[in-house]
């Protein structure tokens, strides 16, 4: 199979060996197809799990191991590719990055995958485990070893390996990423079902247990936002991107941008023609207030406005002011009441 002699030159480009012809012919290949493109991905976040690591792997079948890894990669839409290039491996011991040069190599990467995979971790079993977490009302900025930043909003939770040789995360609740450039290694974050994998970026995650959605807002750079059970079920983003994961049907899928994603951090809301029901959907989440519009008709009506640091009191004034909306609260309940025929 033609493909299958760059499983070789994935070896060679991960282990430094490749020269730039073969380097430009395997990206050119990685862009002819995005199960190539999955394929260079997998194998490159594999040689950062495993390439310093010393296992003593057990026997195992590598065409067995291959068929159950490729269900947590890609769905087995590679394994044909694989099986081809793979000889038989019995016991083998990482000892150096230099076996993914070979096929061989690729076989062992395979047992070695599982090995970890077995232990349901991104990192090492024995690894000591760091977690930080915030509490109702409390954000907190949490510098990563490699110098990555990450920014915790209410009620929060975050755990890592304390050596951080992986650069891997689990996410419960919210937080803003801004991730460090490490030579072309990848930073992987899981957060209620999803795998988010970044080489240098920023961008937003809400992942709340209660929540039906995880979101993620892309600030620069791209991500691959993936389930993490299909990781064949991906969308890529780029700055200015919004993707969601619907939990209810297990749909990873492309979503409106939303400018306030991560409001919560940067303490801006920013509105551009944005319809009320939107609006007011933002500032009950930013503010932790109930709202409710008496006139239906307000919610189609548009708002366009931009805050630093808001208060409550300057966002009524600017309703007031541009579209005649009065708001009065009794009980602890906001109501927005107006002419909708004084919006636009």
């Amino acid at each position: 199979m033609e493909d299958a002699k760059y499983l070789d030159l994935i070896g060679r480009y991960l282990s430094g060996e490749a020269d730039e012809r073969e380097i430009q012919a395997l990206l050119s290949w990685a862009d002819e197809h995005q199960d190539h493109q999955l394929l260079l991905d997998d194998m490159t976040l594999l040689w950062q799990q495993t390439g310093d690591l010393k296992l003593d792997i057990p026997e195992v079948n590598p065409s067995k191991a291959w068929q159950n890894i490729t269900e947590k990669l890609s769905g087995g839409s590679h394994t044909a590719l694989v099986q081809e290039a793979i000889p038989e491996a019995k016991q083998v011991r990482l000892l150096s990055r230099r076996w993914l040069a070979y096929a061989a190599g690729i076989a062992v990467m395979i047992t070695a995958a599982w090995a970890l995979w077995s232990n349901a971790s991104f990192v090492h079993p024995t690894a000591k485990m760091v977690e930080v977490r915030t509490v109702e009302g409390e954000t907190k900025e949490v510098l990563l070893p490699d110098q990555s930043t990450v920014v915790l909003n209410e009620n929060s939770l975050i755990q890592y390996a304390e050596d951080f040789e992986v650069r891997h995360l689990s996410l419960s609740g919210e937080a803003y990423f801004e991730i460090a450039k490490m030579d072309g290694k990848t930073f992987t974050i899981q957060a209620a079902g999803t795998t988010t994998t970044v080489l240098g970026t920023a961008f937003n995650i809400r992942a709340y247990d209660g929540e039906q959605d995880v979101r993620i807002s892309v600030t620069h750079g791209e991500v691959a936002f993936q389930q993490e059970e299909k990781p064949t079920n991906e969308v890529r983003l780029k700055a200015g991107m919004a993707g969601a994961y619907k939990k209810v049907d297990e749909r990873i899928v492309l979503a409106e941008e939303d400018p306030n994603a991560a409001a919560w951090n940067n303490q801006k809301l920013i509105f551009e023609n944005t319809e009320m029901s939107k609006v007011i959907e933002t500032l009950e989440r930013y503010f932790k207030i109930n709202l409710v519009v008496e006139a239906e008709e307000l919610n189609y009506c548009h708002f366009s406005a931009k805050f630093e640091k808001p208060t409550l009191e300057k966002v009524f004034e600017a309703l007031s002011f541009t579209m005649e909306i009065n708001a009065r609260s009794s009980a602890g309940v906001y109501y927005l009441d107006g002419d909708p025929s004084k919006c636009e």
